[in-house]
């Protein structure tokens, strides 16, 4: 039985991680604001909320957390957001995420980028940041879907 690769990350929240080295993303485009960023992993967080955490950059951590949470309906893509991440065949595989602002003097306050979800292939682990029309909004309000309130995350 062989074992998978490991690595270790820096980061600012959490010091050293260890994670499989095949659990990392790869954003060809990067995310919106920071092209340059393209390799990050998701690290479990508190209930439903996780983080995206840049491989390259210990600063650059993101909390997330599943589209469907805050959408009842589907997101449709643009077709080249598709082909960029090889999914294009089938969304089967495509993991929905939401880019969470979490203020840390009011985490009640915390609101969900709806408007530029991530689109993650679960079969290759390419993702892409994609930009969705203006009736998606920005700034989403989320803590009337949660049971107790949100823990302070950044």
């Amino acid at each position: 039985m062989s074992q998978k690769a490991q690595m270790r990350i820096a980061t600012s929240r959490f010091g050293q991680v260890q994670c499989d080295a095949d659990a990392v993303l790869k954003f060809p485009r990067g995310l919106v604001g920071i092209p340059e960023l393209t390799h990050f992993v998701l690290l479990d967080g508190s209930g439903p909320l996780r983080w995206l955490q840049s491989v390259d950059e210990p600063e650059a951590a993101f909390v997330v957390a599943d589209a469907d949470l805050f959408v009842d309906a589907a997101i449709t893509a643009a077709h080249d957001d598709l082909l960029l991440i090889g999914a294009e065949a089938s969304v089967a595989a495509v993991q929905v995420l939401v880019l969470l602002t979490i203020p840390a003097d009011d985490p009640s306050a915390a609101t969900a980028n709806l408007m530029a979800p991530l689109l993650i292939n679960q079969d290759n682990r390419r993702g892409v940041q994609t930009v969705l029309p203006d009736h998606f909004p920005v700034q989403h309000p989320v803590a009337s879907r949660f049971c107790h309130p949100l823990p302070a995350m950044v």
